[in-house]
């Protein structure tokens, strides 16, 4: 199309240049003018042959990306199921108080990890445009508590107390992406603990 609307232009302006006499009188201007013509297309396509380039080399360093987070994801869910799975192992051995609290912890923990690396496949998914919202009951005070016990050893260690506090009006159960509110939860809490230096971290839900 380029070359062709070049083309066009300049038959159009030779023929006016004739028609008018400009050729005779303005030789050098119409001469100039008539070079321009002809190289700038050219400018033009290298220009968009650089821009097509670049984005083919984009696309295919985007893909290249999608496809290794993919591939270290799947490897790392294998080692992280069979931690899971022997967690769940150690809770039918009959365990005393503590030690089934600190397998809990450790359940909590995993599953919280097992749902990052999900997470990763989902940068895979949203770049694919193929990244869709669960929409299904879940337990609003339990999904809270999972990203508490995962974040309440590192709120210890800064010396913090971990606050919740969660509106008696709310209804136990919600409909919506757990996993989601989880990973948003889970952002906020983690970012409040890292810089909070001293005191409390609360979060309120309402």
């Amino acid at each position: 199309y380029l070359y062709t609307a070049v083309t066009l232009v300049i038959v159009q302006y030779n023929i006016i240049l004739i028609m008018d006499g400009s050729w005779l009188s303005h030789t050098l201007g119409s001469s100039a003018q008539l070079f321009v013509l002809i190289i700038m297309p050219f400018y033009l396509h290298s220009m968009l042959k650089q821009l097509r380039d670049a984005k083919i080399a984009a696309e295919a360093a985007t893909k290249a990306k999608s496809n290794f987070l993919a591939t270290m994801s799947h490897e790392i869910r294998t080692p992280m199921s069979g931690i899971i799975g022997m967690a769940h192992l150690l809770q039918s051995t009959r365990p005393n108080n503590q030690q089934r609290e600190y397998i809990k912890a450790l359940l909590d923990a995993s599953k919280s990890l097992h749902a990052l690396i999900d997470d990763i496949l989902d940068f895979s998914k949203i770049e694919a445009n193929k990244l869709h919202l669960q929409n299904s009951p879940f337990h609003l005070q339990q999904t809270i508590n999972e990203v508490v016990t995962v974040l309440s050893p590192n709120a210890e260690c800064h010396s913090l107390d971990l606050v919740v506090s969660i509106d008696p009006k709310l209804p136990a159960s919600l409909v919506g992406d757990a996993q989601r509110i989880k990973q948003i939860v889970f952002n906020l809490l983690g970012n409040a603990i890292k810089f909070t230096e001293k005191g409390e971290v609360v979060l309120t839900i309402s």
